[in-house]
């Protein structure tokens, strides 16, 4: 219902490398959407590069990430720094504390996330 159907295009691609405690990756997203069929479609954009380092061996790791989204016909665009923390208490769970910094906005737009992940 609506007419129209949705039209989308996604593609995307990441590379990831670890050596010796140290982690290098990155991942591009791009996606070309038409909500109506119409012609009218809107591009989107993502990438993100991260860089980290293995404190304690399997136990705790430090990460620095850029992340950049941008949208086509829309008033969107957003870069952050990430500054991260992942730690394994066991081999099940893991804590990941990221301290995010947004490049164009005020102090006030900062954030911490906690997450917990547990392994079954």
């Amino acid at each position: 219902p609506g007419g129209g159907d949705l039209q989308r295009l996604l593609a995307g691609g990441d590379l990831r490398m670890e050596i010796h405690g140290i982690l290098l990756s990155s991942e591009v997203l791009w996606g070309r959407f038409d909500p109506s069929g119409a012609g009218d479609a809107n591009e989107r954009f993502g990438l993100q590069v991260t860089g980290g380092y293995m404190v304690i061996p399997e136990r705790l790791q430090v990460l620095l990430r850029w992340d950049s989204y941008s949208g086509d016909g829309v008033s969107l665009e957003d870069h952050w720094v990430l500054l991260g923390i992942n730690g394994w208490v066991t081999s099940i769970f893991g804590l990941q504390l990221n301290y995010v910094i947004p490049v164009e906005e005020a102090a006030a737009n900062h954030q911490i996330l906690l997450n917990a992940q547990i392994a079954f």
